[in-house]
C-alpha cells in the first residue's frame, strides 16, 4: 500500500516536472536564468578524469547546483561517449566565457585531481586556496561524483544563506 502511493507520488511528481520542462526528460539551466544561476560564477575543472562516467555524474552534478561551466585539463580520452552521457544526458562542451573585465564578476575555479592521485604538487600549488574532505579510515578516497557533490552542496549553501541574509525583511 505505502509503495503503490509513493509510486503515484512519484508519477505525479514527474508528470508536473515535464509540464513545467515542456516535456524535456531532463533540462540544463539556460543562459537567461532569471534569477540567475547561484552558482554562475563558479567553474569546476577536473585535471584527467579517469572514467566517461565520472564526467557524466560531474555534470549531473554541476547542474543540480546550478553551475554552468565545466572545464576539463588533460583528457585521457573522449569524453562525449554513451558512458558519460549515461550519468547525464545536459553534460555540454567547453563554453568560452568571454572576456575579462573590471566589471565582470568574481569567478572561482574549483580544480579536482584524478581519481586514483589527486593532483601534483606543482598543480596544488598553482591554486589560490586548497581544501579537503575528510573521509573516514574504511575508504581511501571518494568518488570525483561525490567530492564534487559534497564541494558544490556546500558552496550552495552558503550562497542561498548569503542571499536570505541579505534580502530585505518582510514589511510589517
Amino acid at each position: 500500500m505505502v509503495l503503490q502511493r509513493q509510486s503515484i507520488e512519484r508519477a505525479e511528481w514527474a508528470a508536473s516536472v515535464r509540464i513545467a520542462t515542456g516535456g524535456k526528460d531532463h533540462m540544463m539551466w539556460e543562459p537567461q536564468l532569471d534569477p540567475p544561476a547561484l552558482l554562475a560564477q563558479v567553474t569546476v575543472v577536473l585535471v584527467s578524469p579517469r572514467r566517461p562516467v565520472s564526467v557524466g555524474t560531474v555534470a549531473r552534478a554541476l547542474s543540480s547546483f546550478e553551475v554552468e561551466d565545466m572545464r576539463i585539463v588533460a583528457p585521457r580520452e573522449d569524453y562525449v561517449t554513451n558512458g558519460s552521457s549515461s550519468g547525464s544526458s545536459s553534460s555540454s562542451q567547453e563554453r568560452p566565457t568571454g572576456s575579462a573585465s573590471s566589471k565582470a564578476p568574481l569567478r572561482i575555479a574549483l580544480v579536482f585531481g584524478r581519481e586514483e592521485l589527486g593532483l601534483s604538487d606543482e598543480e596544488v600549488s598553482s591554486c589560490d586556496l586548497v581544501t579537503s574532505i575528510p573521509i573516514g579510515r574504511l575508504q581511501e578516497s571518494l568518488s570525483l561524483s561525490h567530492a564534487v557533490s559534497i564541494t558544490l552542496a556546500a558552496l550552495y549553501q552558503q550562497r542561498l544563506d548569503f542571499i536570505s541574509s541579505s534580502a530585505p525583511a518582510p514589511a510589517s
